[in-house]
């Protein structure tokens, strides 16, 4: 009796067992078959599809392809992880934007934006063939060009804020004549160069405080991101 009571218990554990690791494995095959999020990132709340990351992935690797690069599966990845943090700081500089009150009107967004995509793809039907090898989709690509059009705006004006005194564009000449140098061998002279040093020191204080603007913004971001 007290033999068959025993036999009985481990049946019944020994089916409790198989039934507990069956649904372990169907866990882990949901787990496994579960389709990836729609998004790639969210930034502050703002959620960036997957098909923006999509398109901005295949243009790169279309870029990649016409200088007759390869990537192996280390420089792939690599390669997504700078699309997605461009895309992240892309979307902190719009969305600072718009605190500022930048905007940039809906016509003029559409007109550009078809401007881009005929120039790029005088044929429709290859634009949609990109589409569906990219697994994009035409919303994503006006998004991504609607968020260009609004940080480019925003540059701007960090740009335009940007000015250079009279003593710092001598200098610059002074300390640095061999940029300065015609055709023949000569240093030109300093009201011939002094706009074209005004439009350089520009542009790299501008990249310095893009880049420090940026790098402010993001220790103030949430994200939250999904797998490539």
């Amino acid at each position: 009796m007290k033999k068959n009571l025993m036999k009985g218990i481990l049946i019944a554990l020994g089916v409790i067992m198989l039934v507990s690791i069956g649904n372990i494995v169907l866990a882990e095959e949901k787990k496994e078959a579960a389709p990836p999020s729609e998004n790639i990132v969210v930034v502050n709340g703002q959620a960036v599809s997957r098909a923006c990351f999509n398109w901005a992935l295949s243009n790169s690797l279309t870029r990649v392809e016409k200088n007759g690069k390869k990537l192996d599966a280390k420089d792939l990845l690599s390669l997504k992880h700078q699309i997605v943090e461009t895309i992240v700081n892309a979307v902190v500089l719009a969305q600072q934007a718009a605190k500022d009150g930048i905007k940039v009107d809906d016509a003029v967004v559409n007109t550009k934006c078809d401007e881009r995509k005929k120039k790029q793809f005088p044929n429709d039907a290859d634009y949609q063939t990109m589409l569906t090898k990219a697994v994009a989709t035409d919303a994503a690509v006006k998004e991504l060009c609607k968020m260009d059009l609004v940080v480019a705006a925003f540059e701007k004006k960090m740009s335009d804020a940007i000015k250079n005194t009279p003593e710092e564009i001598k200098e610059f000449y002074d300390k640095n004549p061999d940029k300065f140098k015609g055709k023949d061998g000569k240093v030109v002279a300093f009201d011939t160069a002094k706009v074209a040093i005004d439009a350089l020191l520009k542009i790299t204080k501008f990249q310095k405080d893009r880049d420090d603007f940026i790098t402010k913004l993001r220790k103030e971001t949430k994200l939250e991101r999904f797998p490539m």
